[in-house]
């Protein structure tokens, strides 16, 4: 009998931008909380999974919901602390991901992006292709569970 694989592509709704700093999180927090004018809070940290060996490795989560807009924003480490394994092993480069889920999306992204591109105290801040990642599912974040922590 045939084996038939059933291939379902994740649905990404979201836009992502990478940030290279040496700062550590709280204060990538601070300076995209004074800059963007948002409310980025410390939120129980991101556990996943993943590897050769499945290793838990535990990454730096801030978040926001802008009510009025409907967009979730979060604030994700993407180096283990300890370890330095990248949740996004093709960017292991960057520091920080910052996540804008809702409808308004698009627009945030690019707003942030320009601002983001300024600020001194970054490296470099750049736009990712969420459909060309090939470990999306490492930032899959539910709303509903981190809005609940």
């Amino acid at each position: 009998m045939a084996k038939y694989k059933l291939d379902i592509p994740l649905q990404t709704d979201f836009q992502l931008m990478g940030i290279v700093t040496p700062l550590p999180a709280y204060r990538v927090a601070y300076f995209i909380n004074k800059e963007l004018e948002l409310r980025l809070k410390r939120k129980e940290d991101w556990a996943i999974e993943f590897g050769k060996r499945n290793e838990k490795y535990r990454y730096p989560l801030f978040c926001d919901y802008l009510e009025i807009d409907k967009l979730n924003i979060y604030l994700l480490g993407n180096k283990a602390p300890g370890s330095g394994t990248a949740l996004l092993p093709e960017h292991r480069y960057l520091d920080f991901l910052l996540l804008m889920k809702g409808v308004e999306g698009i627009y945030f992204g690019r707003r942030y992006l320009e601002i983001l591109g300024s600020f001194t105290h970054f490296q470099t801040t750049v736009k990712i292709d969420v459909g060309k990642l090939s470990s999306i599912e490492n930032i899959i974040i539910d709303d509903e569970i981190v809005q609940q922590n």
